[in-house]
């Protein structure tokens, strides 16, 4: 269940300030024409807006991703969104005492969720050299839905990827694809809910249960972060 998905809507929690949804990322790719055809085998809404088309899912009015060319795949925005009269206090507050934290793997991997209810996590920091960006996450209607997308993406020739498998933190099943640019696109399906009557019991927990519960074994190059290489 996801408020992203529109299946549960974002209620304000009281007294509190946190965002309460993921708005929009940019990315810099070589090639957008090869990005376009790759979103739109992955099963996205991609419609050509000028020099920068915007990725969409089928039926919803939100542009989750826009892509411009560059020298390679960079990040280089990414937005969340706020109640309108939460937006200063809340900057005032990241500055002085930074992010609520659901869960963690030592300084390996932290999650950052929303407070006024989300999936467990909204977005994932990893340690690395360098910014970049490792995957972007997809919500599929089922583990049927997340499985067929497996098996759709070899037809069409993106044969390198991992899944299916299951994870421990936020429980969801996953199957990610390999892009063109080295980072992943990722199907998901029934990851945790918290809502904002939940206080969450947040823990740090050991490296394996960062990775999965049960799937294949990692590609050696699964978590190399190729914009640091570049």
């Amino acid at each position: 269940m996801t408020a992203i998905g529109g299946k549960i809507s974002t209620v304000k929690r009281p007294g509190e300030l946190g965002v309460h949804s993921m708005d929009t990322f940019k990315m810099f790719v070589p090639d957008w024409r090869e990005a376009e055809g790759f979103y739109k085998t992955f099963g996205l809404d991609v419609r050509e807006e000028g020099n920068s088309p915007g990725i969409y899912t089928f039926g919803s009015s939100q542009r989750w991703a826009s892509l411009a060319e560059g020298q390679r795949k960079k990040l280089n925005l990414l937005s969340s969104g706020v109640f309108e009269e939460d937006f200063e206090p809340m900057r005032k507050r990241i500055e002085a005492q930074g992010l609520r934290l659901p869960d963690r793997s030592g300084d390996g991997i932290c999650f950052k969720l929303g407070i006024h209810g989300s999936d467990h996590h909204m977005i994932a920091f990893a340690k690395s050299s360098a910014p970049g960006l490792h995957h972007r996450s997809w919500d599929a209607g089922s583990i049927n839905e997340t499985g067929r997308g497996a098996m759709q993406m070899p037809d069409n020739g993106s044969t390198k990827g991992r899944g299916v498998g299951r994870h421990v933190l936020g429980s969801n099943y996953f199957h990610y694809v390999h892009d063109p640019w080295g980072s992943y696109s990722e199907y998901s399906a029934d990851i945790d809910y918290i809502p904002s009557t939940c206080d969450w019991d947040a823990g740090d927990y050991p490296p394996e249960d960062s990775i999965y519960l049960w799937g294949p074994e990692i590609p050696k190059d699964f978590i190399v972060n190729h914009e640091a290489q570049g």
